[in-house]
């Protein structure tokens, strides 16, 4: 599961949709995390990316880098040091357009793939997408 790919076409290795026993067997074997049995939601955190599972299937993906403490785009590292301003000049020079907006204090980039990207106090906290 790569960082750039998600980004670039917000997709993993495993499709959105995808339920637990259609997992790869690699996958699988990762602990569980039962968020709500009742409602089949549960997470798995294959190298610290979270795959958020509601009624059995994949609904989420998110690059917490509290989680995951650094990641790489287009050749350049990534942390929670990362700028805003930074991180928008990696996404327009892989060409990836993007709509930005403010919500609840966070700066929030919106590509084309629905790739949301948060940033807390101007850095970079989170990536994700939802189903």
């Amino acid at each position: 599961m790569d960082f750039q790919s998600f980004i670039a076409h917000g997709q993993v290795s495993v499709a959105f949709g995808t339920t637990y026993e259609a997992l790869p067997e690699g996958v699988k074997t990762i602990r569980r995390h039962d968020i709500d049995k009742a409602s089949g939601a549960f997470a798995l955190y294959p190298d610290g990316i979270e795959l958020l599972f509601e009624d059995g299937r994949l609904c989420l993906v998110q690059y917490e880098i509290a989680r995951l403490g650094t990641l790489c785009l287009a050749g350049n590292l990534i942390t929670g040091q990362t700028s805003l301003q930074d991180f928008k000049g990696y996404l327009d020079a892989m060409r990836i357009s993007y709509t930005e907006c403010t919500q609840d204090d966070q700066q929030i980039l919106v590509t084309t793939q629905h790739v949301k990207i948060y940033f807390e106090n101007g850095m970079f906290a989170t990536a994700l997408k939802s189903w």
